[in-house]
């Protein structure tokens, strides 16, 4: 299959080049032109299996190819790294294991064996402990473990580990749990730990009442009081950004397939999973869809309905892959075909279009791009259901239900007409969907990076960033963007040069009180934290899952500021939550 016009220059610069060798997506024989020559001749191949045809669709094929050129789509990392090469492999992203007998007993053995599988192909994981003996002793081994698996991973040039350890609240060793990681090297830690609550939770504490903890068989030891379970949890967090809060019942409300219950997350926590369960993720990158309109810039929904529609089709085609590899991790992949559609380059689209992070703003862009995402992603599953069948598990999902499939019908922005709304939710019930889950927002660390951007929506955390030059010395620089948006200031030469040096200063700390550059280069510790919650449940409006998300706070920040956040996470119906206090991990005493 001859793939012309493929063009590469945009990631031809010695740091990304690096990179992707460090994370074994470009071995030492690839250019990167061979990297996404051999991912897109694979997946339009697979793409033309599953429409059992041997003719080239011309037209999806040059508008992967212009989405690619562009930037547009970003590849995520395990499908860079794996698709099209002849070992096995997965182009899924994260799973959840369950590394206990059918006693619901766990040991080190079990787990290490459990995992390995899945941490050598580069898989996230995620456990729940909640139904075993949980032990802090444990934990400490299950941390070495996955800290020298780590270690061996980066040896041979393969993704990192990164993993999600969770407890339920009514777990009785829960506030042992909750402080695990008070003493922790972090390091050498290579697992975020969270803690699985449920409304009622919050409701027993709003109402003073004492919360249960229960054993694996089911049967109540003690009671504590709701609200101190939620303030040691506010106290730990503020201590060492640990543990996070995930919202249990809000994941599996929004479950498509509720017969395999949700039990941990992805390592970020930004989707729930059942065992065995497995998602394939790429990434619209927003900083590249802006036009000019008269003397204003503007973002192009047009372009990103279309760019997200051709997303869903490679996604698919990826999923088919993971399928055919016969790998047993994929179990549920060929039921659920479960694919995840984020973003990134948030912060870069608002520097470009000179809208600050903390206004309502962006706040409502934000909206919009989520609904427009959901939309378009929905629509293109149905077609492809249309065409190639739903998702096996179809029948038997919340998708036959009307009213589930209109649940979030309330938070439109107007961005679509109503109609348009109302004939996909018709065509669902007609057609089906040919994917469970189609939106999430994950991280997209490595991914931004090799594109150069802002990651999913988290605003910048510095103004400065570390490139690798051509003599492979990591060198101090601003990102492209900031500094055309410094030149749109009509600013001299020389201000701009004050100013670039400015922030390139380490002394500086890049506040922008000693800088008149606009509220739109604030980073993440310069943000109110109530901004950075209203971001996380803006763009969570219309997404199948959750939302990878800091909450940056000051480092004067006090445990009830922490407390109050957390009431404020639920009040805003956030599926997960995790604050980071600055600077919090440099008090601690060793």
């Amino acid at each position: 299959m001859k793939i012309m016009k493929l063009n590469t220059i945009l990631y031809e610069n010695h740091h990304t080049h690096y990179l992707m060798q460090e994370r074994g997506i470009k071995r030492p024989n690839e250019k990167i032109e061979d990297v996404f020559r051999r991912v897109i001749v694979s997946l339009v191949h697979e793409d033309l299996q599953l429409d059992n045809t041997n003719t080239i669709d011309a037209g999806f094929l040059e508008q992967l190819l212009f989405f690619t050129n562009k930037k547009i789509i970003v590849y995520g990392t395990q499908i860079l790294s794996n698709v099209g090469r002849e070992e096995d492999f997965t182009a899924g992203a994260c799973t959840v294991l369950s590394p206990t007998d059918e006693h619901g007993e766990i040991d080190f053995e079990s787990f290490a064996e459990v995992s390995r599988c899945a941490l050598n192909m580069g898989i996230g994981t995620g456990y729940d402990l909640s139904r075993t003996h949980f032990s802090l002793n444990l934990l400490r081994r299950i941390s070495s473990y996955l800290y020298e698996k780590d270690h061996e991973l980066r040896n041979k040039n393969k993704r990192p580990s990164a993993s999600m350890i969770t407890l339920e609240a009514t777990h009785p060793e829960i506030l042992r749990f909750i402080s695990a990681k008070n003493t922790a090297d972090f390091s050498k830690s290579r697992f975020n730990i969270s803690v699985f609550v449920t409304e009622e939770l919050f409701e027993r504490a709003q109402n003073n009442e004492s919360w249960a903890l229960i054993n694996s068989n089911g049967k109540m030891i003690n009671t504590i009081s709701a609200k101190y379970l939620l303030l040691q949890i506010a106290k730990s967090a503020h201590y060492c950004g640990e543990p996070g809060i995930l919202f249990k019942d809000r994941f599996e409300r929004d479950n498509p397939t509720p017969q395999w219950k949700y039990i941990c997350t992805a390592p970020c926590a930004e989707l729930a999973m059942a065992k065995g369960d497995l998602c394939h993720f790429s990434y619209i990158n927003l900083a590249s869809l802006v036009n000019k309109y008269g003397n204003d810039l503007v973002f192009d929904f047009a372009s990103f309905g279309k760019a997200v529609s051709v997303l869903v089709r490679l996604l698919d085609a990826a999923v088919q892959m993971t399928i055919n590899n016969g790998n047993e991790i994929a179990e549920l992949s060929s039921l659920r075909r479960r694919i995840g559609v984020g973003i990134t380059g948030f912060a870069s689209l608002l520097i470009k279009l000179d809208i600050p992070y903390a206004s309502e703003e962006a706040i409502r862009l934000a909206e919009k791009i989520s609904e427009y995402l959901d939309f378009h992603a929905k629509k293109a599953s149905m077609l492809l259901a249309k065409r190639r069948g739903a998702f096996p598990a179809f029948m038997n999902s919340k998708y036959t239900e009307p009213e589930w499939v209109k649940r979030k019908h309330c938070h439109r922005t107007g961005i679509l007409a109503e109609e348009k709304w109302e004939e996909l939710y018709h065509n669902i019930q007609e057609w089906g969907m040919r994917n469970a889950s189609t939106t999430v927002f994950p991280p997209a660390g490595t991914s931004s990076k090799i594109a150069n951007i802002s990651t999913s929506f988290e605003p910048y955390f510095s103004l400065v960033d570390y490139r690798m030059n051509d003599s492979g010395t990591l060198i101090p620089v601003i990102p492209e963007e900031i500094y055309n948006s410094l030149k749109r200031t009509r600013k001299s030469t020389h201000e701009i040069h004050e100013i670039v040096t400015h922030i390139l200063d380490p002394a500086s700390k890049h506040m922008l009180s000693d800088l008149s550059i606009g509220a739109h280069f604030a980073t993440a510790r310069q943000i109110p934290p109530i901004y950075h919650l209203k971001m996380v449940v803006a763009f969570q409006k219309f997404a199948d899952d959750g939302a990878a998300k800091t909450i940056n706070m000051v480092n004067n920040t006090t445990v009830k500021e922490v407390y109050n956040m957390i009431w404020a996470a639920y009040r805003l119906g956030l599926k997960g939550f995790t604050v980071f206090r600055d600077g919090c991990l440099d008090e601690r005493k060793w």
